[in-house]
């Protein structure tokens, strides 16, 4: 299995699963995005393998979400109220801000 555990042949996979390992990826998200530089970020041809893989483990995620007909917007709420998000971090900040979670400062 993947390590991330975005694999799509998880044995008893459930919802509840499915929204521990979108915190995860979440996470990592954050970590990967706070690392790379706005240019390189907007330019798809000059994405790393960190941002490829980013990608990939999303679309498995959200594979998973329809193959097993959970609702993505729960996925996601549970998936943000799971996450540790660094609190150093001016991306975590803005999605938890954009989720009504955050200071408006």
């Amino acid at each position: 299995m993947d390590p991330s555990g975005t694999t799509s042949t998880l044995i008893d996979d459930t919802c509840d699963r499915l929204a521990t390992d979108t915190a995860r990826y979440l996470e990592l998200v954050v970590a990967v995005l706070d690392e790379t530089p706005l240019d390189e970020f907007r330019n798809r041809e000059s994405w790393t393998e960190p941002l490829l893989a980013l990608e990939e483990q999303g679309d498995l995620l959200d594979a998973r979400t329809d193959r097993m007909r959970c609702d993505p917007a729960r996925i996601q709420a549970d998936a943000f109220a799971r996450a540790r998000l660094d609190p150093e971090s001016g991306l975590s900040a803005y999605l938890l801000e954009l989720l009504g979670q955050g200071s408006s400062e």
